[in-house]
C-alpha cells in the first residue's frame, strides 16, 4: 500500500458501505476488515456476500487451514473479515506481509 488514509466518520455515516464496496469497484484487490465483535462480522458477511464479484472469508473461529492461508496469500478473496484477537493469534503476519499479497491489498480497515 502506498499510504494511509484515516477516516473517522460519525455513527450512521455509512462506513460499512465503504468497506463493502471498495474491493468491488477496484478490481483484483483485497480488503482486510478487523472487527470488534463476531456479531458485527456476521452482519457484514451477509451484506458482502450479496455483492456481485465479492469473495468473502469470514474468520470467526480459531481454525485457519493451509488452503485458506494459500488463498489469502494469492489474493483469492476480495474481503477478509476477522477480529483483532484472531488476527494476532493466528499469526497472519507472514501472509499479509508477503509481497504478492501486499501488491493487491487495498485496505486494512479497523471497524
Amino acid at each position: 500500500m502506498c499510504g494511509v488514509i484515516l477516516c473517522l466518520p460519525q455513527t450512521l455515516f455509512g462506513k460499512s458501505m465503504i468497506m463493502q464496496l471498495l474491493p468491488c469497484f477496484v478490481g483484483d484487490v483485497v480488503a482486510i476488515v478487523i472487527l470488534p465483535l463476531n456479531a458485527i462480522g456476521a452482519e457484514q458477511a451477509l451484506k458482502i456476500s450479496a455483492r456481485p464479484g465479492a469473495r468473502l472469508l469470514f474468520i470467526h473461529m480459531e481454525v485457519l487451514t493451509q488452503a485458506m492461508l494459500a488463498d489469502i496469500r494469492c489474493c483469492y478473496y476480495t474481503h477478509i473479515l476477522i477480529s483483532l484477537e484472531l488476527f494476532v493469534r493466528l499469526k497472519l503476519h507472514p501472509v499479509v506481509t508477503d509481497p504478492q499479497f501486499c501488491a493487491h491489498a487495498i485496505a486494512i480497515i479497523l471497524d
